[in-house]
């Protein structure tokens, strides 16, 4: 008999208001992951070794991006490399990065992000 996979749920998307989007930035690691991604499409070992978390973290916060539509996944042989959507974008800086998010409804949010954090000098690549 042919093993067949189970049905994957659907995932219900939050809603596209701009308390909802500005409640999943308030997270620092995803506002890192974000940044990370601006220069270019990394796997979740690649982003957990550069942000010293684990892997299980990283992908947790991933899934929440995901389900949100601000990063996408492509699958290349065995591993996920993850990219920003398209109404994504970091500038990173020596004094801050700026980060911008396009909302569906035309909103856009755009957060500045202090490169000392915890009186360091963050690590943003």
């Amino acid at each position: 008999m042919p093993k067949t996979r189970p049905k994957r749920r659907q995932k219900k998307y939050a809603s596209s208001s701009l308390v909802d989007l500005l409640g999943l930035l308030r997270s620092e690691p995803r506002r890192r992951i974000l940044i990370q991604l601006a220069a270019g499409p990394k796997d979740v070992a690649t982003l957990a070794a550069e942000m010293k978390l684990s892997a299980s973290t990283v992908r947790y916060h991933l899934g929440r991006l995901r389900d949100r539509r601000l990063v996408h996944v492509r699958r290349v042989a065995k591993r996920c490399l993850f990219r920003h959507s398209p109404n994504v974008s970091a500038i990173v800086g020596r004094q801050r990065v700026i980060l911008r998010v396009a909302t569906p409804d035309g909103s856009q949010v755009t957060l500045m992000i202090p490169a000392q954090v915890g009186g360091r000098q963050a690590r943003y690549k």
